[in-house]
């Protein structure tokens, strides 16, 4: 409809240099800690467009498996142990 702002975000900024820096710096799960495994890249905020490092956060599994499926499915015990994780991040 003509006059409406458009509801999607702008382009995907996408820097595939720092997500690779990012899977060599972090390698392991900060829900569990884990190494093995499937590890894969979480977005934090619900801006998946948005490829930063303050945005994203390491977890084992996908978005279906691991405990990145279980922050995906908002799992309660899941999402406090990440809100641990990025405020350890924080005070580092």
């Amino acid at each position: 409809m003509a006059g409406q702002p458009d509801p999607k975000d702008g382009p995907r900024v996408r820097d595939p240099a720092l997500l690779r820096r990012l899977h060599q710096e972090w390698r392991e799960c900060a829900i569990c800690s884990t190494s093995r495994g499937r590890l894969s890249l979480h977005h934090i905020r619900n801006k998946p467009r948005h490829d930063t490092r303050d945005n994203l956060i390491m977890l084992c599994g996908d978005g279906t498996t691991g405990c990145h499926g279980r922050v995906t499915a908002n799992d309660p015990v899941a999402l406090r142990l990440l809100a641990e994780a990025l405020a350890e991040r924080e005070a580092a």
